[in-house]
């Protein structure tokens, strides 16, 4: 009886564990949320540059002053499709300013923007 209850419940932590990540829920979580506060605020998507992306701008205050500059727009986004090969991630988002994609990459185990057109 002990003895199916230790396997019982190490069968349930080993699917617990399976459960939170491996299957890259947590990835579309961290990227949705990233496009989704964007959407909602603009300069905060100034907060997940990757390096090239941030060395092109110049720096995250360019990155805020663009953002606070951009005229309001809708700011509702739609997620269209999100893919997620590895550490890197495409999406296609609909948004107030129309159809967009941005590239993204894993740096240290945080989504960063890579580019958006």
């Amino acid at each position: 009886m002990a003895r199916r209850r230790l396997h019982a419940t190490l069968l349930a932590g080993a699917l617990v564990l399976a459960a939170c990540g491996g299957d890259g829920t947590d990835d579309r979580f961290a990227i949705t949320k990233i496009i989704k506060d964007g959407g909602r605020d603009p300069a905060t998507i100034c907060d997940h540059l990757s390096d090239p992306l941030r060395r092109r701008l110049g720096s995250v205050a360019v990155c805020r002053r663009a953002a606070k500059a951009a005229p309001a727009t809708r700011r509702t986004v739609t997620i269209d499709r999100l893919t997620i090969t590895g550490d890197r991630a495409a999406a296609a988002v609909t948004g107030g300013d129309g159809r967009t994609r941005i590239t993204f990459v894993k740096d240290h185990g945080s989504w960063k923007v890579l580019s958006t057109r």
